[in-house]
């Protein structure tokens, strides 16, 4: 199980002179159910990426909360699995040793063959097993990530996290990335807060998109994505969604700056 709470959540970072700087994040409140699939959607600066580390344990709050299964997230915890847009593998190490890393982080003491066969069977769901001994500079941008989305689930988290992870990919590569997350999500049951500038990446993963404002983020609108997989990327439903979510970014965007052109 794994419902993630986010309620009246505000953050402001610390200006130079040690005062409280202006709010990144102002009084953000939504849900995401056990096993949604859920993407957050805003401009730049809006504070997407600050809310996914509060949630992670990696930033702390101003005030509000966030909460997993009603327990309030206080730090980093296994339960939460991270994913960032750089892929962040240890060049030193093996595929199958990176997947390994995070397995050892979470079950000190245990068996390392054990572990082992546990990272290569993530390695295995996501097309990587036969790349298991090399390492990460011999893979491509998209191997690499998915290398980075298997130490993620291979510790079992609750909520996987997922900072643009496929932002620094091309076009062809994105889309297929995308599906194979999508494989993997039905195969493992998991709940996704994913974080995209891409109305059409958010319209073809998500279960509800979250339109946040520009900074300081607040949420502006809650889109729910009633559409079965697999979905057509253009098909009339889908544009429909996405168009009402282009029409809304751009509302936020005159309203935020006035001189704004479309």
């Amino acid at each position: 199980m794994g419902r993630l709470t986010i309620s009246g959540v505000s953050h402001a970072y610390p200006a130079l002179d040690g005062s409280t700087g202006p709010n990144v994040l102002d009084n953000v409140g939504f849900d995401v159910r056990d096993r949604e699939f859920v993407c957050l959607l805003g401009p730049s600066g809006c504070g997407k990426t600050t809310l996914l580390r509060i949630a992670a344990g990696l930033e702390p709050l101003t005030s509000g909360e966030i909460s997993l299964n009603n327990t309030p997230i206080m730090g980093p915890d296994p339960k939460r699995g991270m994913v960032f847009q750089q892929y962040s593998l240890f060049p030193w190490r093996t595929i199958l040793s990176n997947v390994t890393f995070g397995l050892e982080m979470r079950y000190r003491g245990q068996d390392r063959a054990s572990l082992r066969k546990k990272a290569s069977r993530y390695l295995e769901l996501v097309g990587l097993e036969q790349f298991k001994d090399s390492y990460p500079h011999a893979l491509s941008g998209g191997m690499q990530q998915r290398a980075a989305i298997a130490r993620a689930l291979a510790t079992e988290p609750e909520v996987l996290l997922m900072d643009e992870p496929f932002g620094a990919l091309d076009a062809q590569t994105r889309n297929t990335m995308q599906v194979e997350l999508l494989k993997v999500r039905s195969r493992k049951h998991i709940t996704v807060l994913f974080v995209t500038h891409s109305v059409d990446e958010a319209v073809f993963l998500a279960d509800t998109v979250v339109v946040m404002t520009a900074r300081p983020g607040r949420v502006s609108q809650v889109f729910p994505v009633d559409l079965p997989h697999p979905r057509n990327r253009t098909g009339q439903e889908a544009n429909q969604i996405r168009d009402g979510i282009l029409k809304l970014l751009q509302k936020n965007a005159q309203q935020a700056n006035p001189y704004f052109v479309a």
